[in-house]
């Protein structure tokens, strides 16, 4: 599964009943544990540093701004420093 769908699809949800109550019928949902998106938090925004193709630097940014939606600032509140980091770079 590409990491852009997984985010965009699944990253909101917390928890089995969660996802059921907002999920379509028929649509299979993958939940992710905090400690998986606390990894994906952590990596991210360097993977999008070092990314050379504008297909997968286009995922990552698309990645970054459906994980920013739910999670800053309680979940990523460095976010920012992390943006500033990497453009001084």
């Amino acid at each position: 599964m590409q990491l852009g769908t997984l985010v965009e699809y699944h990253w909101r949800y917390m928890n089995e009943e969660q996802a059921r109550k907002i999920s379509v019928e028929g649509f299979d949902f993958v939940i992710l544990t905090q400690e998986d998106k606390e990894i994906v938090r952590n990596n991210i925004m360097g993977g999008l540093y070092n990314a050379t193709n504008p297909a997968i630097v286009k995922q990552y940014v698309r990645c970054i701004s459906s994980i920013a939606k739910n999670d800053y600032p309680e979940m990523w509140p460095n976010i920012l420093t992390e943006v500033v980091h990497y453009l001084g770079q």
